[in-house]
């Protein structure tokens, strides 16, 4: 009895020929490996140039935030960027001269009313108003009926007259009311005073 012949599949030579080894069919190699890239500093390292800051005008058809755009008198240098809000701090600044108001009896002062930005260091508060060497600011306390106590005092030779009035607690909170319209802390009384 004759077999019929095998099928084709079962032929030598019917299957074509193998791929060479590591030939495309091998996945590839794995990348290298790479530190993950971790975010930039905050701040670049002293020596490059500082970052961008935002325009000091918002461009042709951006309605106006201060939030966004700040003023152009507070657009930073690279030593302190600018800050989006402003915050001032309303100064009662006494212009007697003559008198001290802390010494004697109850007083009558006249004040002058300035806001100031609490960044501005202590001694551009003093400039500001005509008093530099051989002056010290003094922090008025109002005890009532024109009686006055001395406060904090910085003389304007002093280191610490380079800080912002904001660290000696004059900030925008002062002498304003709260959510529930009390005043918690009284305004600023200042008194700029011979040494």
């Amino acid at each position: 009895m004759a077999y019929p012949p095998p099928h084709p599949y079962w032929m030598p030579g019917a299957y074509p020929p193998a791929p060479p080894p590591y030939s495309f069919s091998q996945p590839p190699y794995p990348p290298a490996y790479s530190p993950p890239a971790y975010p930039p500093p905050a701040y670049p390292p002293l020596g490059y140039p500082p970052p961008g800051y935002p325009p000091a005008f918002p461009p042709p058809g951006f309605p106006h935030s201060s939030f966004y755009y700040p003023s152009p008198l507070t657009v930073g240098t690279a030593d302190r960027p600018s800050r989006a809000i402003e915050e001032t701090v309303q100064i009662h600044l006494c212009t007697t001269s003559d008198v001290i108001p802390w010494e004697g009896g109850p007083h009558e002062l006249t004040f002058d009313v300035k806001e100031y930005d609490i960044e501005w260091p202590v001694e551009r508060v003093m400039k500001y108003n005509g008093k530099g060497k051989d002056h010290k600011i003094t922090e008025l306390i109002e005890r009532g009926g024109g009686f006055w106590r001395a406060g904090l005092q910085i003389a304007f030779d002093d280191t610490k007259a380079r800080n912002p009035i904001a660290w000696y607690g004059w900030t925008g909170k002062r002498g304003k009311p709260n959510q529930r319209g009390q005043i918690v802390s009284p305004p600023v009384w200042a008194v700029i005073t011979p040494i």
